[in-house]
This record gives structure tokens, sequence and C-alpha cells, in this order.
């Protein structure tokens, strides 16, 4: 069925203005983190962050006067992820407390070396840190406005086919650039990235993760589109599903998602495409296996196609060659020949000097340098691994809570993927996409160090925890079925 049906759930709110306009602008500003270059400038991620705080004020307002409120038929698991996000937030406010030397040395002993006066922060970069406290402060209001706004299949719908407008819009510029030949970013010249679609980023990994992302929210929009099984073998059955699927909305979603593959495969970039492999092989398995029986070949002709269709055979006229000969590259070349390999065997001294409590959020691009032998060359702003950079910057409790927010998500989208409401199964597809995105890029990137792609993620991993209101057509629905029954009509197909 197409709607949840809950007794003890409002089906509509009397403020239903309020909250659509609070998210279409929330919708606005997802779909504007990536354009002026991915908001990685410092002008980009504070005006992030000032939207971000303006949307959640609206809400905190919205809400002291009464015209908004928080659904959830699960409140505990999202309670507990934003409880686990708050205190990581915290504890990038308490680097920045003043404390005693003693104290310091035991916490951070790499904090007390460097600051030997008596009361100092724990944080060698305090102002970075106060940034990365902002935007993990605005990380949390996306997180928490969209599990609460997205209380609808029709909002759940329009905020993954923003998502997917937008990675359209990247492909499609990207492509544009590079075959036009005019080269251009966001608004400038292009001096990195050339001759490869990058969009609006400026790294063609991060154009290819955002890409990603976007193909997840498009592939979970169509799940929650497709809810017929496949027809019966008689051939009117056979033409009617034909003529739906060639007249409606599915063809163009399909012709969406294809180019962004395309763009997806001529950016070149090793790790999103094994990521996009990867997770949505991954993804498409668990939606099979735990969606219902008549709709499983459906969905796995769904994903067939994308893999085999778009992959193996459209995407080989557009670059599967290059990519190819760079995925050949790996295993030729030695560890301590790559750049990350050569950067991670330097990593170990500043892991040990900083642990147990971390150098500060934000202070890798202050400390690094310290570490850095001659033959590195360049200035290394990021660790390319996620992981290991958020244990170097909040030492092993940040990197132990954000594990915690990690399993509470994949627990809840795995619940959700076991529901019967096909919406439900769609976003929570989506979220296991970027979920599954985050565990593998972040081995060798630093895609979550990019506010588009941390904002992105965060809003598609609130999607599990929304709760999507009955707006009445399902109890309708039901009942027509009961009147039927009575009058000895054969049931409807739902």
């Amino acid at each position: 069925m197409d709607d949840l049906s809950e007794s003890n759930y409002l089906s509509a709110t009397p403020f239903r203005t309020q909250e659509h306009g609070l998210l279409l602008a929330l919708i606005a500003v997802l779909v504007w983190a990536p354009l002026p270059f991915a908001s990685a400038r410092p002008w980009g991620e504070s005006l992030l962050v000032l939207l971000l705080a303006a949307l959640a004020g609206i809400w905190a307002l919205l809400w002291l006067v009464n015209r908004t409120a928080v659904y959830s038929r699960s409140p505990r698991p999202m309670r507990a992820a934003l409880a686990i996000l708050l205190s990581v937030q915290l504890l990038c406010a308490a680097q920045l407390i003043p404390l005693h030397m003693n104290l310091r040395q035991v916490l951070a002993p790499l904090a007390a070396q460097w600051q030997p006066a008596p009361m100092a922060p724990l944080s060698l970069a305090p102002a970075d840190t106060l940034a990365q406290l902002q935007l993990g402060l605005g990380l949390c209001g996306v997180f928490f406005l969209v599990a609460v706004l997205v209380n609808s299949v029709q909002r759940l719908r329009l905020v993954l086919a923003a998502l997917m407008v937008s990675g359209l819009v990247q492909a499609l510029y990207g492509v544009f650039m590079v075959l036009s030949g005019l080269e251009w970013g966001f608004l400038v010249e292009k001096y990195a990235g050339r001759g490869l679609p990058t969009g609006t980023f400026i790294n063609r990994n991060h154009f290819a993760a955002y890409l990603v992302l976007c193909l997840g929210a498009g592939i979970g929009l169509m799940l929650s589109r497709a809810g017929q099984p496949l027809p019966s073998s008689h051939w009117r059955g056979w033409l009617r599903y034909l003529l739906q699927l060639l007249l409606g909305d599915t063809l163009r979603l399909r012709i969406a998602l294809l180019l962004m593959v395309i763009a997806l495969v001529m950016s070149a970039s090793r790790g999103g495409n094994a990521a996009f492999l990867g997770a949505l092989t991954i993804a498409g398995l668990a939606h099979i296996m735990s969606g219902q029986k008549q709709l499983r070949a459906r969905t796995l002709w769904l994903l067939a196609s994308i893999l085999l269709v778009d992959v193996l055979i459209i995407s080989r006229w557009f670059g599967l060659d290059r990519l190819t000969a760079r995925l050949r590259d790996i295993s030729t070349t030695s560890v301590g020949e790559d750049y990350r390999g050569r950067l991670f065997t330097v990593l170990e001294h500043y892991l040990r000097d900083a642990l147990p409590g971390g150098s500060g959020a934000g202070s890798f691009a202050t400390v690094f340098p310290n570490y850095q032998p001659a033959g590195l060359e360049g200035f290394v702003r990021h660790a390319h691994n996620d992981y290991l950079q958020f244990t170097l910057e909040l030492g092993i409790p940040g990197a132990a809570l954000l594990c915690a927010f990690l399993v509470i998500v994949l627990m809840q989208t795995l619940r959700r993927l076991r529901s019967h409401h096909r919406a439900e199964r769609a976003g929570a597809f989506a979220a296991l996409m970027a979920l599954l995105w985050l565990l593998h890029h972040s081995v060798a990137d630093f895609g979550l160090r990019i506010p588009a792609l941390s904002v992105t993620v965060m809003a598609l991993l609130a999607l599990p925890f929304a709760t999507l209101k009955d707006d009445g057509s399902s109890r309708r629905k039901a009942r027509g079925q009961r009147r039927r029954s009575a009058l000895g009509y054969p049931a409807l197909r739902s």
C-alpha cells in the first residue's frame, strides 16, 4: 500500500503551510550547498552555516508558538542519534576550554608539549575548532529538520527528487564544460581537474561522490514509485506495462540516472565509481531480500538494468576505458610510491602524540607541517582518510561517538528496509547507499570535510528516522476493500 495507517498518529497538521515552506527552504539550502565550490571556501561554509542556523531558528519559533511538532513512531533511535551528534559538538566545545597543564598531559600530550602555559585549551588551532563546531551544529540541524519535516510520502519524494535534480544539473554542467572546452567551475575558470567533469566542485573525486549520493536518491525515488509487480505472461499485460514504462515518469527518471552515471564514469574517479558499484550492489541486495516477494522481481530487474545497461554498455562510449586504466594503475603502484600511502606512513607519529584526546577539531592542517617530511611536497590540508583524521583531531572519544552514530543509523536503516511501506523502504535504500559510500570513500579521501557532501549525507542518513504520516488515502482504500468484499467483488491490488 502507498501510505501508512496509524491510529494514534495525526493524519495532517493544522499548520501544514508553515512546515512545507520550511521544508522547501531546507531543500533550497541542500541544492545551494554544492554550487559555490561545494561550500568548501570559508565564505561558502560560513554562508551555509548561517542559512542552516536560520532554518533551525525558524523551526524553534514555530515550535514555541505551537505551529509545528515532532512526529515520530520511533523516538528513541532518533533521540539517541541526535544526542550522539550533539555530544560530538560538546566534545569540540570542550577542546576550546582552557585546562591545567597536568590535565592536558593526560588527555592530550601533544597540546601540553606545544602549549606549556599553565592554562591552555586542548585544541592546537582554536579558530579552526570553532569553525568545525559551527559546521557540526549545522549538520545536527540538518539531521533534525529532515527527520521531523519529512513526515509524508510526498515530502520524502520531494527531497529525493530535489537531490536527484541537483545531481543531474551537476552532471550536465560538468560534461558540457568538458565537451565545449570552456572549463569553468563556479563562475570562474577551472584551475584544477581540466579535461574532466567536475561540475561546481574543485576535485573530481568529490564531484563523483556527490553524484553517487544523488544517484542513491534517484534510485530511491524510483523504488518509491515501483509499486506494481511485473505483469503476467499474457501479452496484453506486457503491452500495458511497456506503455506505462515509456509514457510515465519511470522513463524520465531512468534517463536522468543514465546521464549521471555517464558523468560519473567520465570523471575517472576510482573511489567514486567503486563506491557506487559496491553501494548499489549491497543496498540492492538488502532491499530485495527484505522486500515483498511479489515485488522482488521488479526491483531486481531495475537494479540489474542500472548495473548492466548504464555502467557496462552505455558507459563504454563515455570514458570507461580511462577509468579501467586508472584502476589497473592501483595494482602496479606500490603503497610507498602512492601519495596517500606515503602520507599514511608519516601519520603514525602524529597519531601516537595526539591520542587519547586529539589535537583539536580542524587542527590537522596546522599540526601536520611539523611532521611532514622533506620528500612529501605541498601543503597537506587533510589526511585523505576520514577515519584517521577524525581520530587525530577528536581523539578516541570522538571517534567512538561517531562510530556509535553510524551503528544506530545502520540499525534504523535495516529496520526500515523491512517495512511494508515502500516509501519508507525507498528512503532507507537512499540512506543505505549514502552510508555505504561514506564507509568506502572515507578510507582514501576526505569527503566528509567538504561541507556540501557532509550536508547531503546527513540529510540522507536522517530519512530512516523520518515518520511518514497517513494522509487518509490508505484508510479510504481499506474501506473500499471491505465494501468490495462485502458485495462479493474481488479485492483490488494495492
